[in-house]
């Protein structure tokens, strides 16, 4: 079912009612709009933040996206998922959390991230490029450790001078003063604001670790 919010002056929801099905390339997970939505029924929403199979998720539409062949946006909260999936888990990046372009499954448990990627890979396979998998064991084995194995980094300098993870579609940094990536490597974030200490950074350097 498709709930939808009040329209705005160009036709387009601010918020949508999806259930969700399986996985799209770049993190996003496939929904259509329902029956409910009139001439917009069937059409494709890509959903960021959300896991193939949940329910009743509801979407906050990227601003314009009315006006492509498909919809785009973003699930508004941890909260705002009806039916979770199971391998739905509370997010633990807080750079992330802040809108940087790092730990796109973080809500992702290490089973639940695996089959995302297994069932992103299968069907690469098999819809681009035509090659039938059915009867070829295609299996994934999540290694580990799964978080804090990250040994390099690429970062961005802000107009301050301060360098930072870019913010996902941005050229714009969460400085690393005020959060870094969870899946950087025990250790990596003091040795990297011991190493910046004494250094000038001038923008729009970038800065590889």
């Amino acid at each position: 079912m498709t709930d939808i919010s009040p329209a705005e002056p160009d036709s387009t929801p601010a918020t949508v009612t999806v259930d969700l099905a399986g996985p799209a390339h770049g993190g996003s997970v496939l929904g259509r709009l329902g029956e409910d939505a009139g001439d917009r029924a069937g059409q494709v929403v890509f959903v960021r933040g959300a896991l193939p199979g949940e329910t009743g998720a509801r979407v906050l539409l990227d601003p314009g996206t009315g006006k492509k062949r498909y919809l785009t946006g973003r699930v508004e909260g941890p909260d705002a998922v009806a039916g979770p999936s199971p391998h739905r888990t509370a997010p633990a990046c807080p750079a992330a959390a802040a809108g940087a372009g790092c730990c796109d499954l973080d809500y992702v448990d290490q089973e639940g991230s695996a089959a995302w990627k297994h069932d992103v890979v299968v069907d690469q396979f098999t819809r681009i490029g035509h090659v039938d998998l059915t009867a070829v064991p295609v299996t994934t084995r999540s290694l580990r450790p799964f978080t804090g194995y990250r040994t390099r980094v690429r970062l961005g300098v802000d107009s301050e001078g301060r360098a930072g993870l870019r913010i996902s579609g941005s050229h714009s940094t969460v400085p690393v003063e005020r959060a870094v990536c969870a899946q950087w490597a025990p250790g990596l974030a003091d040795g990297l604001a011991e190493e910046l200490g004494g250094l000038t950074l001038t923008p729009p350097s970038l800065i590889h670790i």
